[in-house]
């Protein structure tokens, strides 16, 4: 990491991450960053959120812990997924400028340049890679098309966000997918950064921090697909119709046609399969309104632990100290 022409006292920088794999192999890396970080910036913070189911590992690596300067370990409950508790960090950030990333990304990437763009410009900057990977990127055109988002291959985790722009981010249900996606209508626009990264290893994010994602990637976009199923109802309605004049006009050109078994086949799975598409998007989306009214978790933070002291090498004083002269 480079600090570069930084203004490394203009702002408190907040690096945000959540647990993905082993603690232990992760704290050792938060060491290495904090260490970059310290000759970076300086005012910064390290927000580290983590399962409450997982806080047992911290306790043989306490030692190790306290070795990382400027570290909040945020802890959550159990089931909140990885999207959800990188939400929680961004939340609880402090800083002028908030950078989220993932810890297989870091390591391959200038997070000083990415913090300086963002307070620099006012924008939202979001990483993305400058070659995409040679994968099959049809679910990612799908989602796309689908989705009320701008889903990319080819965008990386990392996001840089001026306090102002997570201000309002804050406010949005959506925040998990706000931070990981551009919306396309009525939101920010995202900038994107592109980075040479090479030999940068996919997130192991589990199957079901994946299916969690696509989940509200589906249910947040209810009201596209509820504006489509309604146009779709129109279509099979004309279609519908239009068979009904030709089947008007077949009983009555034709008299040897054989009555009921075409026409109650093509019926019976025109039906089912339109009603099964209809559920399953009106359950996503009845879902979706469950949630936010009674809450996706009753307690989404468990406890916090911070090693944080933004005061210990300063010497300047707001005061001015004068002395005075007895009168003799």
């Amino acid at each position: 990491m480079s600090a570069g022409s930084l203004p490394m006292d203009g702002f408190l920088v907040s690096i945000c991450l959540a647990s993905e794999e082993r603690l232990v192999d992760e704290v050792a890396k938060l060491a290495v960053l904090s260490a970059e970080l310290s000759q970076a910036f300086r005012y910064w913070e390290i927000v580290y959120v983590i399962r409450d189911r997982d806080r047992s590992q911290l306790t043989p690596q306490g030692a190790d812990l306290a070795r990382v300067a400027n570290l909040r370990v945020i802890i959550s409950n159990d089931d909140i997924g990885y999207y959800r508790r990188r939400a929680i960090a961004a939340s609880e950030a402090i800083g002028d400028v908030v950078v989220l990333t993932g810890f297989h990304e870091f390591q391959s990437l200038d997070l000083a340049e990415f913090a300086s763009d963002a307070y620099a410009t006012d924008q939202i900057v979001l990483a993305r890679r400058a070659a995409g990977l040679p994968r099959l990127s049809v679910g990612y055109w799908l989602l796309n098309a689908i989705s009320a988002y701008r889903v990319n291959a080819s965008d990386l985790q990392t996001i840089a966000l001026p306090r102002g722009k997570l201000n309002g981010l804050l406010e949005r249900k959506t925040l998990a997918l706000d931070l990981r996606f551009e919306v396309k209508r009525g939101g920010d626009a995202y900038r994107r950064k592109s980075v040479n990264v090479t030999g940068l290893t996919r997130s192991r994010s589990a199957i079901a921090d994946r299916y969690a994602l696509l989940e509200e990637l589906i249910s947040t976009s209810s009201g596209r697909y509820l504006k489509g199923y309604a146009g779709l109802s129109l279509i099979v309605a004309a279609i519908a119709l239009l068979y009904a004049v030709y089947a008007v006009g077949v009983v009555l050109l034709k008299p040897d046609v054989q009555q009921g078994w075409f026409s109650t086949a093509l019926v019976q799975s025109g039906s089912v399969g339109f009603l099964a598409i209809g559920f399953a998007v009106l359950c996503l989306g009845l879902a979706d309104v469950a949630e936010s009214l009674s809450g996706r978790s009753r307690r989404p933070i468990m406890d916090e632990i911070s090693n944080v002291n933004f005061f210990d090498a300063i010497d300047e004083l707001n005061v001015e100290m004068t002395s005075r002269q007895p009168r003799g």
